[in-house]
C-alpha cells in the first residue's frame, strides 16, 4: 500500500510534465519522506491529477497528503453500509484481526470484568441481552467461553424503542 520508491519517481515525473521541474535524487528522497505511508500509487497520482486541475502551483508532497486525505472523505461519505463493512473486512483481514459478526466472538479482549459505565449506556444493564440472553442487573457472556464481557453486546446497548 505504501508508495514504492519508483512510484514516487513516477509521481515526480508525471508532476514534471506540468510544471517543468527538473527530478533529481534529493527530490525523490525528499519526496519519500514527507508523503505519507499509507497512501497507494493510484490515489497518489489521483491527488496530482486534482491539484493540476485546480491549481497553478508547483505541487508539493504536502498537496498530495492532503488532497488525499480529502479523496478518502468524499469516497468515505458516499459509501453504502455493505461497501463501508466490506472495506472494514478487508482492513482487518490485512492486519490479521479475526472478522466480528454475527454468532462469532468479540476480538480485542472483550472478556473480564464489567465496566459498570459501559453498562449504563442507553440504560443496557435494566433490560435482557437479545444476543446472548443476559438478564436485566447481570453482565453479558461471551457465548464461546461462557465469561462475562467488558461491555454489552451492542445490541443490549441500544437505546430502547
Amino acid at each position: 500500500m505504501t508508495l514504492t520508491r519508483n512510484d514516487i519517481v513516477d509521481l515526480l515525473s508525471a508532476a514534471a510534465t506540468v510544471d517543468l521541474r527538473k527530478v533529481g535524487e534529493a527530490d525523490v528522497t525528499g519526496w519519500s519522506a514527507m508523503i505519507r505511508q499509507d497512501l497507494d500509487r493510484e490515489l497518489a497520482f489521483e491527488a496530482l491529477r486534482i491539484h493540476y486541475a485546480t491549481s497553478s502551483d508547483r505541487i508539493m508532497p504536502a498537496h498530495i497528503n492532503q488532497i488525499a486525505i480529502q479523496i478518502r472523505k468524499d469516497r468515505a461519505e458516499r459509501e453504502d453500509r455493505l461497501e463501508r463493512e466490506q472495506r472494514a473486512a478487508l482492513n482487518d483481514q490485512r492486519h490479521g484481526l479475526e472478522p466480528v459478526g454475527a454468532g462469532s466472538p468479540i476480538a480485542l479482549n472483550a472478556d473480564g470484568p464489567p465496566v459498570p459505565g459501559a453498562y449504563e449506556i442507553n440504560g443496557a444493564i435494566d433490560r435482557d441481552c437479545p444476543t446472548c440472553e443476559a438478564e436485566p442487573m447481570e453482565p453479558c457472556t461471551n457465548p464461546i467461553n461462557g465469561q462475562a464481557r467488558r461491555m454489552p453486546c451492542p445490541s443490549r446497548m441500544k437505546a430502547a424503542a
